[in-house]
C-alpha cells in the first residue's frame, strides 16, 4: 500500500466551469470513438431493425462486436438543446459477436452534467455515440454493452427536481439518475433482453466516465428494485464532492442548483449514500487531472469503512476520465493503487477484470 496523496486541488479556470467540463468531454468521446472503435468518424447505428457488425480495435485487441439500432427508451419531459429537437432519449446496444447469453454493462460518458443528447461537435449525431468506442471494449470481454443517452441541466433537467426534501431521501437519486437513468436500465431488462444475447442473473455492471460515473455511483448506493448490481465502475465521477476542488464543485452546484454543504448539494452526493447494500466498485481519478484525487480517496476510505470491497485507482496522469483510459499501470509512487494493479495492464483492462470478478460467464 503506498503513502496516501495529501495535495489539494482547488481547480480554478478562467472559463466557465461548465464550459471546460464539456469541452473536454467532447473531445475525449470524439478521440476515442474514432480511434478506438471505428476506422472513420461515422455513426454507429442503422435504422434497419437488424444488427450491424463492426471491427473494433483498441489495446491491442481486434475482435466484431454487433453495433445495434438505436431503441428510444422514454420521453422525459426535457427538450432544450436537444440533437433530436425533441424529448426522446435512446440507448445502443453492443453486442458480442459470440453466441450464448452474457452478463450487462450498463454505460455512461461524461458531459459535466449537461446531458449527452446534445449535437456532436460538427455533426448532427447526439453527443452520447461518442461513448460507443469505450463501451464497444466491454463487448469483446464478453459482456452486453449498453450505452445510455441522458439529459442534463443544458436540456433542463437538473438535479434537485427530484429532491423529497430532508430527511425523505431514501432510494431516491439526482435528477438525471432518477428520471433518466434507472428508466433505461429497467426499459432494457424488461425488453426482451435476450435478443441481444444479455442475461441478467449472469450480472449487471453500472460503468461510466466523468458526470458518467456519477451517475453510475448513484444508482449503486440508490439501486433499483428489483434489479440486483454486480459492479460500479466510475472514472473521475465526483463521489465526494466536497473533496472534488471549487470549479468541479461549482460545476457539479450548478446542476443540483444548491449551495456547497446543502442537504439538496449532499443529496445528490455519492459520499453522502454509502451504505451497506452497495455493490463492489472501482474508484479511478487522474493524479493531476481538475478533479482532485482526494475526492476519490476519501470516498473509497469511507466504503471500506463501512464493509463494501472496493478498489482504488490513482493513474499518475492529468488526463481526464475515458482520456486515460488507456494508460498503463507500473505500480511506482506517485501513481497509487490499492489493491496494487498488475503493471502493465490499463486502465480498461482492469476496470472490466474488476468487473468480471462479480459476474458469471
Amino acid at each position: 500500500m503506498k503513502q496516501r496523496l495529501h495535495t489539494r486541488h482547488t481547480g480554478t479556470s478562467h472559463k466557465g466551469p461548465e464550459m471546460i467540463f464539456k469541452q473536454i468531454a467532447a473531445i475525449v468521446m470524439i478521440l476515442v470513438y474514432c480511434s478506438v472503435s471505428l476506422s472513420s468518424c461515422t455513426k454507429s447505428t442503422q435504422s434497419t431493425g437488424s444488427s450491424v457488425s463492426t471491427t473494433t480495435t483498441g489495446a491491442g485487441i481486434s475482435s466484431a462486436v454487433h453495433i445495434w439500432p438505436e431503441v428510444t427508451y422514454e420521453h422525459d419531459g426535457y427538450s432544450q438543446q436537444t440533437c433530436s429537437g425533441t424529448d426522446a432519449l435512446s440507448y445502443t446496444v453492443i453486442s458480442p459477436d459470440t453466441t450464448g447469453l452474457h452478463p450487462i454493462v450498463f454505460g455512461m460518458g461524461g458531459t459535466g452534467f449537461q446531458g449527452s443528447a446534445g449535437c456532436s461537435q460538427g455533426s448532427s449525431y447526439p453527443e452520447y455515440l461518442g461513448f460507443n468506442g469505450i463501451m464497444a471494449n466491454w463487448a469483446k470481454k464478453g459482456f452486453v454493452a449498453v450505452n445510455i443517452e441522458y439529459h442534463g441541466f443544458a436540456n433542463g433537467l437538473y438535479g434537485n427536481v427530484s429532491y423529497p426534501g430532508a430527511g425523505k431521501w431514501k432510494n431516491i437519486a439526482d435528477g438525471t439518475v432518477q428520471i433518466d437513468i434507472k428508466p433505461a436500465i429497467r426499459y432494457f431488462l424488461s425488453n426482451d433482453p435476450a435478443k441481444y444475447g444479455a442475461d441478467p442473473t449472469l450480472g449487471v455492471v453500472i460503468f461510466g466516465a466523468s458526470s458518467g460515473a456519477h451517475n453510475a455511483y448513484m444508482v449503486g448506493a440508490t439501486q433499483i428494485a428489483g434489479v440486483p448490481i454486480s459492479a460500479v465502475v466510475g472514472w473521475s465521477g465526483l463521489p465526494d464532492v466536497s473533496e472534488a476542488g471549487n470549479y468541479p464543485n461549482s460545476v457539479f452546484d450548478r446542476y443540483m442548483r444548491a449551495s456547497p454543504g446543502s442537504d439538496v448539494e449532499k443529496f445528490g452526493d455519492p459520499m453522502h449514500r454509502i451504505n451497506s447494500a452497495m455493490a463492489p466498485q472501482y474508484i479511478a481519478n487522474g493524479l493531476s487531472e481538475f478533479i482532485s484525487p482526494l475526492n476519490a480517496i476519501d470516498y473509497a476510505g469511507a466504503l471500506t469503512q463501512n464493509g463494501i470491497v472496493n478498489w482504488l485507482r490513482i493513474p499518475d496522469t492529468d488526463r481526464h476520465a475515458s482520456g486515460y483510459a488507456f494508460y498503463k499501470f507500473t505500480d511506482q509512487s506517485p501513481e497509487e493503487s490499492i489493491p496494487s494493479a498488475p503493471v502493465n495492464k490499463t486502465v480498461m483492462q482492469d476496470s472490466i477484470n474488476f468487473a468480471l470478478k462479480y459476474v458469471k460467464s
